[in-house]
């Protein structure tokens, strides 16, 4: 049975992707990225903040309270020291 270019080009294409995965080598870290930690006893003591209470000390009370004002306090945070 013959078949067609677009079969033959659509098997080439496949076995070139297989290919390329097989032998595609793993991301490197750059040299100075500091290795992960696996020793929990090496890990320094922290105490994680609480989340009902704002920036400013108040509590947060109800939900309106923490949709308006708790909410967007932990979003800022996240986004300067995480992101």
């Amino acid at each position: 049975m013959k078949q067609s270019p677009a079969v033959k080009a659509g098997c080439a294409m496949f076995i070139f992707s297989v290919g390329c995965i097989l032998f595609a080598e793993p991301p490197q870290l750059p040299p100075h990225y500091p290795k992960a930690q696996y020793d929990e006893s090496k890990v320094p003591a922290y105490t994680l903040p609480d989340p009902l209470v704002m920036l400013d000390g108040k509590k947060v009370t109800d939900p309106n309270a923490w949709r308006r004002e708790r909410r967007p306090e932990i979003l800022r945070l996240f986004e300067t020291t995480v992101i």
